[in-house]
């Protein structure tokens, strides 16, 4: 029997390796693979970054993606407000006679949009915020979309530099605030269409 679940190979070496072999590769071979969710949850992740995008960039947007793989949607968060400290979206209710256990992963994204207020930069990344730990150890899989790195103010040019669109996965047991995978949007849009 076959195994159909796409992997990323995270070490060089073992990525290599793969593209030299004339066969399959079993799973269990590879120290670095890491085993992506389906492609229902890859795609909503895609559509939340999109809705994010759409609507500006200052308020966040969610979803949750259940085992069966419906989709729920969330309302958008508030727009960002002048001094506002922190965005957030509130993830979508469940259905009566559904469980935290029912869900096969949240989505959510930080703000995309980057500018200059009062003198100081206001940006947004993928990385975890004050009250996303909460939330993210109920779940098995949760996701961050948004800006991979924070922007910055080029001084010379007068420029914000932002960063490529990026997807970075979390499981429940977050340690030190850490994704276990990282992925640029089009790396996701190649892996759907392949």
């Amino acid at each position: 029997m076959s195994d159909t679940r796409r992997v990323v190979v995270t070490n060089n070496r073992e990525a290599r390796s793969i593209l030299r072999s004339d066969g399959p590769v079993s799973l269990g071979s590879l120290t670095s693979a890491v085993v992506l969710p389906n492609d229902v949850i890859l795609q909503e992740s895609l559509n939340v970054l999109d809705r994010t995008i759409a609507n500006g960039g200052r308020r966040e947007e969610s979803s949750v993606v259940l085992n069966d793989n419906n989709v729920l949607r969330g309302e958008p968060g508030a727009e960002y407000v002048s001094g506002d400290a922190m965005l957030s979206a509130e993830l979508p209710s469940l259905p009566d006679g559904y469980s935290h256990g029912d869900v096969a992963a949240t989505i959510h994204s930080h703000m995309t949009d980057a500018f200059i207020e009062n003198g100081q930069l206001i940006r947004g990344d993928i990385n975890m915020g004050p009250g996303d730990s909460a939330v993210f150890g109920k779940y098995p899989v949760n996701i961050i979309v948004g800006r991979k790195e924070l922007s910055r103010f080029d001084s010379r040019t007068g420029e914000i530099i932002q960063s490529d669109y990026a997807i970075s996965f979390y499981g429940s047991d977050v340690i030190d605030g850490k994704s276990y995978l990282t992925l640029n949007r089009n790396v996701v849009d190649r892996i759907l269409n392949n």
